[in-house]
Order: structure tokens, then sequence, then C-alpha cells
């Protein structure tokens, strides 16, 4: 790298972090933007209709920043939105929280799982998040905690299954796992990344306290309501 190259990066690195908002719904973004400016000056906010338009006109190399996402639920748009947050998160200047219309909690967590650092549904005020993004910018992780706790609220003594204890992906992930699968197998027939499929079986293995792939299949064909 040259000099004047690494001036240039020097000197984007000390500017002030950014909040992206990339959401197409122009008076949507401009009313968050009004609103997190109004709040602070420490930061700057740039706004953008598409994740497109942001990587044509973002500078490179990017300022560290919050990038918040506007994130449609649907089987095919959650396909995409895996990709695009598994891209983002490889990004370690740049940290993702999904401002969505849902509060599915499966949903929620499988962004989680998948690098993004916050989950916003649109139904919280604006205060929560204006908090939620500056815990994000933060080092933090947020999820809603009134949605984690209805997710928790059960009957007593009523069994947990897997459908309770897994998002979707990580049962989907753990049925081939119970198959015989392999990683790569898995990434293929989920359309996922393997390293996606990895961090998959690594959280449900935590989850069973399982040590190793064998154990893992052993321990989760004993689930109540596995139906094996």
């Amino acid at each position: 790298m040259t000099r004047s190259g690494a001036e240039e990066i020097s000197r984007l690195r000390e500017q002030p972090a950014a909040i992206v908002i990339i959401e197409a719904r122009q008076l949507i973004r401009d009313c968050l933007a009004s609103s997190l400016l109004s709040q602070s000056r420490d930061y700057e906010v740039e706004t953008f209709s598409s994740l497109a338009e942001w990587r044509r006109e973002r500078s490179s190399p990017p300022r560290p920043g919050t990038v918040v996402l506007r994130y449609v639920s649907g089987p095919r748009c959650r396909k995409e939105i895996e990709r695009e947050i598994e891209d983002l998160a490889a990004d370690g200047d740049v940290s993702l929280v999904l401002l969505s219309d849902t509060e599915d909690v499966d949903e929620m967590l499988e962004a989680i799982a998948t690098g993004a650092k916050g989950y916003i549904p649109t139904t919280l005020s604006l205060d929560v998040a204006r908090g939620a993004m500056s815990l994000v910018r933060s080092g933090g992780v947020f999820i809603p905690s009134g949605s984690l706790l209805s997710r928790r609220a059960g009957k007593p003594g009523d069994p947990v299954g897997p459908r309770q204890m897994f998002t979707p992906r990580q049962a989907a992930v753990l049925e081939a796992v119970q198959h015989g699968k392999a990683n790569k197998v898995i990434a293929y027939e989920l359309d996922l990344k393997e390293s996606t499929v990895k961090v998959h079986v690594r959280n449900v293995m935590r989850k069973l306290g399982a040590h190793n792939r064998t154990e893992l299949a052993v321990l989760s064909f004993n689930l109540p309501g596995s139906g094996r």
C-alpha cells in the first residue's frame, strides 16, 4: 500500500462513525434520520433506498458504523436476507441491525445466529429504537426482551420439543445431522454457506450439551415430541 493510500484509510477511520439507513420508503428513512440527528452529533447519518445503492456510493474502505436495513419477511426474502446478513457480518467495520414489521421470534433468533447484531420491530417506540442502535454501536446485541419472554411462556409441565428449542433453520440442520449428512451436503440442500451450517451445529450442540456430532444425534432422538 502506498503512503497516500494509508493516509486516506487513516483519514476515513478518524471521521465520525456513520449510521446507514437502508429503506425504500423515503419518508420513513428521512424521519428516522432526522430523529437520530436530533439526539446526537456523535455520528453521521446516511440514507439509501437500497443495499445496492449503498454499496455503489459508499466510501472505500467504508467508515466504521451501523447499517440499519429494512427486513421484509417471507420465504424468498428470508433466503436473500440471510445472504446479505452473512456478507455484511463479514465486514468487521459494520454492525447490522434489522428493522422489521414482524415480531417472529424465530426470525429474530435466526437473524442474530446468522450475524446480525440487532432486530428492531417497528412496533417499538422511537426511543427504544434509538437505544437499540446505541447498544449495537457500543458492541452489544439487541432483541426485544418482551418477544423472548413470550417465547418462553407456556404451561408448566409441558414437554419442550424441537420446535420450542430451536429456530426453524436449526431444526432443519439438526434433522440433517440425524441422518448423518456432512456439513457440505447440508449447506447444499438448505441453500446455506458451509460456515453458516457450522454455526448452527455449534449452537444446537450447545443447547443440548453435546460434545460431538454422534452425541448430538443420540441426544436429539430422545427429545420429547421428536417423533423418533
